[in-house]
C-alpha cells in the first residue's frame, strides 16, 4: 500500500505542474513520454518476437503522435503514411513471412491505440477551456471506477464480461455510470457553465460506458499475451498502459463529443 501511495505521489507531482501551467505544450511532452513508454510495453505484450523492430516502431509511433497532436488538419494523411512505414519495416525488417505479416497487423494496431489515441489529449487541451475539460474527462473515468468497484462490491451478482474480466459485474457498471454523471453535472455547473446539463447527462453516461469498454480492451490484450501487467513503471500500479487502458477511450469520445456536437475551436 506505501508503495502505491509513493508512486501515486510521486506521479502527480510530475504530471500536475505540466498539466496546469504547461498549456498545449506540457501537455504534449506528457503524451509523448506516455507514447515513449507505452510502446516499450507493448513491446513485451506484443512484439516479443521482433523486440529488434522495437526501435524503428518506437521512431514512427513518437513522429506520428507528434504530428497527430500538432496538426489540425492531414490526420488522414498522417495515418496512411504511418502505416506504410510499419508496412515497410514489417516487410524488411523481419525475414520469416509469418513473423513479418504479424508485426505488420500488430504494429497498425498500436499505431491507432497508441499515437493517434493519446494525440487526442493534447488536443483536448488545445480547445477553449481545455484545462477544464482535461480534468472532467479525468474526474469522470476515475468517478466510473470507484463506482463499479463499491457497487459491485457491495451490489455485484452478475458478472459483465467473464472471459475477459471475471470481477467486473453488470451492477457494478451501473453504480459506475450513475456516479460518473453526478460528479460531470457537479464539475460542470461549477466550472463550464454554459454548457447545459444534458451534455453533462450524456457525457457522464457515455464516458463511464466508454470506460469500463477501454479497460475491457486492455484487459483482452492482457489475457491473450500472458500479462499480468503492461509494466512496472509504477509499484503498485502497473504500467502506463494499465493507467490509461480507460482513458485512451474517454479522451477521444470527449474531443469529438465537444467539437462536433458543441462545436468548440482552438483557444
Amino acid at each position: 500500500m506505501k508503495e502505491r501511495i509513493l508512486a501515486a505521489v510521486v506521479a502527480l507531482m510530475i504530471v500536475l505542474p505540466l498539466l496546469i501551467w504547461g498549456g498545449i505544450w506540457g501537455m504534449f511532452i506528457l503524451g509523448a513520454a506516455a507514447c515513449f513508454i507505452a510502446t516499450n510495453e507493448l513491446g513485451n505484450m506484443l512484439f516479443v518476437d521482433s523486440k529488434h523492430l522495437l526501435w524503428p516502431l518506437q521512431a514512427v509511433y513518437l513522429l506520428s503522435f507528434t504530428a497527430f497532436s500538432l496538426l489540425g488538419d492531414g490526420q488522414e494523411i498522417v495515418l496512411a503514411l504511418a502505416s506504410i512505414s510499419l508496412w515497410i519495416i514489417s516487410l524488411f525488417g523481419e525475414k520469416d513471412n509469418d513473423k513479418g505479416t504479424q508485426f505488420m497487423v500488430r504494429s497498425s494496431f498500436g499505431l491507432i491505440y497508441v499515437p493517434l489515441l493519446l494525440s487526442t489529449f493534447v488536443r483536448l487541451r488545445s480547445l477553449e477551456d481545455g484545462l477544464a475539460w482535461i480534468f472532467l474527462v479525468f474526474l469522470i473515468t476515475w468517478s466510473a471506477d470507484t463506482g463499479a468497484y463499491f457497487a459491485g462490491r457491495f451490489l455485484g451478482k452478475n458478472k459483465l464480461f467473464p472471459r475477459v474480466s471475471p470481477k467486473k459485474t453488470i451492477e457494478g457498471v451501473v453504480g459506475g455510470v450513475l456516479l460518473s454523471i453526478t460528479v460531470a453535472i457537479w464539475f460542470m455547473m461549477k466550472y463550464l457553465p454554459d454548457v447545459s446539463v444534458i451534455h453533462a447527462v450524456i457525457l457522464g453516461g457515455g464516458l463511464a460506458l466508454f470506460s469500463v469498454v477501454g479497460d475491457l480492451v486492455e484487459s483482452m490484450l492482457k489475457r491473450a499475451t500472458g500479462v499480468k501487467d503492461s509494466g512496472t513503471l509504477m509499484p503498485g500500479h502497473g504500467g502506463i498502459v494499465d493507467r490509461l487502458d480507460s482513458l485512451v477511450f474517454t479522451f477521444p469520445l470527449t474531443f469529438a463529443y465537444v467539437t462536433w456536437i458543441l462545436g468548440l475551436s482552438l483557444a
